[in-house]
């Protein structure tokens, strides 16, 4: 049991966010139209011009009337007016897992001399920094997430880029660079609504890495009672925080805790996370019953 929950302790710690990455890429198509175009989930669409892509959500100034920020969660995709070419095929290579094909075609267009807006920058450098790290260049990809946080510290990758790269900063026990990291990430994310819980979570998991889950623990329970974050966040941090009590021995109040978890409606990386434990239990159980 103790090898099965070490090997899921260095999965929490340092996994990387392909679920969310996958789902983003949908987001992005290139526009030949000379306005952007904004297509919801419920099948209605917006016209007019994309301001930013921000971590809640994307800001359109419409054809007619004021601006409007759609969240990220009710977007089914963004289409771009002029967006170049490389970047969609650049996201259909990265897609199909030629890392190196995406990333020659995101560098293309950030040595453009004719400069990418800053929405489709941020595009570039996100997809650029995850290209390098599916193709196993650690050092450009960390390199890579830190120019995106730098660039864009409340823009649409913020929790994307931050994960990602303290996850591959947990691979390398770097745990020093990771707690810098995510103090100049919090600098860059000041007064961003629900965000603290966001950055207590990626440190309690930082802390899982260390084998600290008591400590990991207390700042999970910090995220879940920071009160602007999305819903979805809090339940991320319950999750997590059963995780730290499954790690520590404390099996029946993470089965408690799983147990309400997966009776709620919850994002699909909180599902996941749930079953999972109740795997770890489950499978823990079955072993005592066989001895």
């Amino acid at each position: 049991m103790q090898d099965r929950i070490e090997t899921w302790r260095q999965a929490v710690a340092s996994g990387l966010t392909t679920g969310a990455l996958v789902c983003a890429l949908t987001l992005t198509a290139a526009a030949q139209e000379s306005t952007d175009r904004v297509t919801l989930k419920d099948g209605s669409a917006e016209l007019g011009e994309v301001l930013e892509e921000g971590h809640a959500g994307v800001t359109l100034k419409p054809e007619k009337g004021p601006k409007k920020t759609f969240a990220w969660e009710d977007v089914q995709m963004v289409d771009y007016a002029g967006a170049p070419p490389e970047l969609a095929s650049g996201i259909s290579a990265l897609n199909d897992g030629q890392y190196s094909a995406a990333l020659s075609r995101f560098e293309a267009i950030l040595s453009s001399e004719e400069k990418p807006r800053p929405i489709l920058r941020q595009q570039a450098l996100f997809y650029s920094a995850y290209a390098n790290q599916r193709g196993n260049a650690l050092e450009d990809a960390v390199a890579g997430y830190k120019t995106v946080l730098e660039a864009f510290p409340t823009g649409r990758f913020l929790r994307s880029a931050s994960e990602n790269l303290v996850g591959l900063m947990a691979q390398g026990a770097d745990f020093a660079g990771a707690e810098i990291a995510l103090q100049s990430i919090a600098v860059g994310a000041t007064n961003l609504p629900g965000f603290a819980a966001d950055l207590a979570i990626l440190r309690g998991r930082m802390l899982i890495a260390q084998q600290k889950p008591a400590d990991a623990r207390a700042q999970f329970e910090e995220a879940e009672k920071v009160s602007d974050a999305p819903d979805g966040v809090r339940q991320e941090a319950r999750m997590y925080r059963g995780t730290a009590l499954l790690i520590e021995g404390k099996r029946e109040e993470a089965e408690s805790l799983f147990g309400e978890l997966k009776s709620s409606v919850a994002p699909a990386r909180v599902q996941s996370g749930v079953w999972n434990g109740l795997g770890q239990i489950l499978l823990h159980l079955r072993r005592k019953a066989y001895r």
